[in-house]
């Protein structure tokens, strides 16, 4: 059972009534008394008693209302919750406390609130109902709900502590919620004992601000902190007035503490986000701004001033249309439009701002609505009007959170690669055109090297027919020295014709498509051997490992071939041994052709691949020295490469690399 005056520790005397009728007159809870006449019909509750809180804080004109039923002067209440009357009922039947709570709100022609009913039990079948005003409570959680929606702590509502004290500000009387909310029970609470509660670095300023206002007999408002027995700390604000005899003299206080410890770890909370936030602002690496749907800048950070090159004040007192070139107005209205309908949550888009200076700059621009429940430019009766509950309301765009970044290299890159990419487009154009022309030139000079070779090869052949035909016409008449200048007048036009078709094999090297087959390397060697039908006396020593792979076939088998013959063409003796070794690299097969010849001399390593150079007289060992060359060539045509490694009279060995497998232009 909820205590009644008579059950606490005070004189019962008339003064002790007088009080209790002044806390209830004075308390800002409205307080109504209903009677239940008939005990079986929930709906009889009527009014019987209310204070003046009760008028103000519930809207209804309840002098007028005295006798009238629940159900009547409240219709709101009992449709919002039918079980009510019920309840009330029950409790004034049976005497029984009870924590239940409603909520509605109050109407008059000037204003608009919220506020909670709390119900108590009365002697005579009587209960009684505490409405408390609530609205400044809504209103600072919705102002909460509207700080970004990143302070998740909301102010709760907790039930008012009273108390009354004597004209020397000693305590003399505390109801049950003073106490729940200090954590000091009622006899602690007398005199001056309730100073020790107060939390150890509030008490001196909390005791003196409190002897002050009493020796000055002054209102007295403050907001402190009481330290509970297990340590939790309670912030509470504490508001008293003087009260006066009929004389106007004063004979004590009487006040309230409201528990204001959600609101104050709010606060605590909301400044402490305030301050981070503050910090990312105005540190961040990037440009940061609030702008409004007419492009006011609403704030802005230090390193947006730093790209526009504004001081802060005189960019706070443009719009971004000020810095915006002409040709992108229309597509910024049109894109900031589409956040503030509701078509678009964010956008990107890269644009130049005109600096103070008057230069440009490039920027990317990444742009989100920031959106909230409760517009500023809405009233808080309106608010209140429009619904209880606002939790159905449609957030709205409040306006737009800009991250705008310095692409000014990064364009200047751009550009230069743009134009990188024209100069080689231009490039590859004259190139193709290049190689057109190339193409039309070589099959030229192919048809000219082959109409030359005819031209040429056709006297030669005559030369040596002719050679022929003399001595075949004079016998025996021809002398030996004669005959042996006719041998060596046919020997230097069979020269000519192998040097006409060397070189034509030369010029060809390169232009001419080859077709790519997958090979046996040993089969190829094999053939190239049976080609070349070595004497007898050479042994040619072959790896034993060798690879298959896709490669030109005559290509391969050209290099090979003259890089053997040569061996056994320039070796010294009759008997010879010719080595072959392969190896693997990573992209290439490394090729080494080794004999046991006399060797070359290192002063002409550098001659032996130059086109018509030979080390000995033609006279003495005929070639055309061109073979070499056209080796040389293939090699470096196929991306590879070729040397030798040689002394004199230590043999020679010919390295060369060839590709693993045919690279296709892609």
């Amino acid at each position: 059972m909820q205590p009644n005056y008579r059950d606490l520790p005070f004189p019962h005397d008339v003064g002790h009534m007088d009080l209790c009728s002044e806390v209830v007159r004075n308390i800002q809870l409205g307080l109504t008394i209903w009677h239940l006449p008939e005990p079986n019909d929930p709906t009889s509750l009527e009014l019987v008693a209310f204070n003046p809180a009760a008028v103000h804080v519930t809207g209804v004109p309840l002098n007028q209302r005295v006798g009238d039923r629940l159900v009547d002067c409240f219709p709101d209440l009992v449709r919002q919750d039918p079980t009510l009357l019920n309840h009330y009922a029950a409790i004034a039947c049976t005497g029984r406390t009870s924590s239940h709570r409603a909520e509605s709100y109050y109407s008059t022609t000037t204003t608009v609130g919220i506020y909670r009913v709390q119900v108590f039990p009365l002697p005579n079948r009587c209960v009684g109902l505490g409405f408390e005003d609530i609205t400044e409570h809504r209103l600072m959680e919705q102002s909460l709900r509207e700080s970004d929606r990143r302070y998740e702590t909301l102010a709760k509502l907790l039930p008012v502590g009273v108390f009354r004290t004597d004209h020397q500000g000693n305590r003399l009387y505390v109801n049950q919620s003073w106490c729940a909310i200090t954590g000091v029970h009622t006899p602690e609470a007398s005199g001056s004992q309730w100073a020790a509660a107060l939390h150890p670095i509030d008490r001196d300023r909390v005791v003196a601000e409190w002897q002050r206002c009493v020796q000055a007999q002054l209102p007295f408002q403050l907001e402190y902190r009481f330290l509970r027995d297990d340590q939790t700390v309670t912030w509470v604000l504490g508001q008293a007035i003087p009260q006066t005899n009929e004389a106007g003299e004063v004979v004590g206080y009487i006040g309230t503490i409201t528990d204001i410890s959600d609101r104050k770890q709010a606060e605590l909370a909301i400044k402490d986000s305030e301050e981070r936030f503050r910090a990312t602002f105005e540190q961040a690496a990037v440009g940061i701004a609030h702008v409004s749907r007419q492009g006011q800048w609403l704030r802005v950070n230090q390193t947006l001033c730093n790209i526009l090159g504004y001081s802060r004040d005189e960019l706070m007192a443009q719009r971004y249309q000020d810095v915006t070139p002409p040709e992108y107005l229309e597509r910024d209205r049109q894109i900031i439009d589409q956040l503030f309908q509701g078509e678009a949550e964010t956008c990107n888009l890269e644009k130049e701002y005109v600096r103070h200076d008057g230069s440009r700059i490039w920027v990317k621009i990444t742009a989100s609505a920031v959106r909230s429940a409760y517009p500023a430019d809405v009233s808080i009766q309106a608010w209140l009007q429009s619904s209880i509950d606002n939790d159905d309301r449609t957030e709205q765009v409040q306006y737009l959170l800009a991250v705008i970044e310095d692409i000014s290299e990064r364009k200047r890159s751009e550009i230069a690669l743009r134009e990188r990419a024209e100069e080689l487009t231009y490039i590859n154009a004259l190139l193709s055109r290049t190689t057109a022309l190339l193409k039309h030139r070589n099959e030229e000079l192919d048809q000219f090297a082959y109409v030359s070779s005819h031209d040429l090869k056709a006297p030669l052949r005559a030369i040596a027919n002719l050679s022929e035909w003399i001595e075949e016409d004079l016998g025996d008449k021809l002398p030996l020295e004669n005959q042996r200048q006719m041998q060596l007048l046919r020997g230097r036009v069979h020269r000519m014709e192998a040097l006409i078709n060397g070189l034509l094999e030369y010029s060809r090297v390169g232009r001419i498509e080859i077709q790519e087959e997958t090979i046996n390397l040993n089969d190829l060697l094999l053939e190239v051997i049976d080609l070349l039908d070595p004497l007898p006396t050479f042994i040619l020593h072959l790896p034993p490992t060798i690879p298959t792979f896709t490669t030109k076939r005559l290509l391969l088998r050209q290099v090979l071939a003259n890089l053997i013959s040569n061996a056994i063409q320039h070796h010294h003796r009759n008997d010879g041994n010719i080595f072959i070794h392969i190896k693997e690299l990573e992209t290439t097969y490394e090729f080494a052709i080794a004999d046991d010849g006399p060797g070359i001399d290192p002063k002409y390593h550098s001659k032996i691949f130059t086109i018509f150079q030979t080390l000995k007289s033609r006279d003495v060992n005929e070639s055309t020295g061109i073979g070499l060359a056209i080796v040389k060539k293939i090699i470096e045509a196929e991306g590879c490469s070729i040397w030798l490694k040689s002394q004199e009279q230590e043999g020679c060995t010919i390295y060369f690399t060839w590709p693993k497998a045919i690279l296709r232009p892609s």
